[in-house]
């Protein structure tokens, strides 16, 4: 069997503090990274990007070990 790997990539474009616009294209493990630290400003933790069945898995097992 075949697992499915999704291709990992974007680009970040940011204005730093004297005005100037600076990019980063990034792949793989970067590129993941820098999202899952853009979904933390946007006030998005990673559970909310699991089905609604992997969800109250991962919910049940955080329950478990408290």
């Amino acid at each position: 069997m075949l697992a499915h790997r999704a291709t990992h990539q974007g680009k970040v474009v940011a204005e730093v503090i004297n005005g100037e616009k600076q990019s980063l294209n990034a792949t793989g493990l970067l590129a993941i990274c820098i999202q899952h630290e853009i979904d933390h400003l946007n006030g998005i933790v990673f559970i909310e990007h699991l089905s609604q069945v992997k969800r109250q898995i991962a919910l049940q097992k955080v329950r478990k070990y408290k």
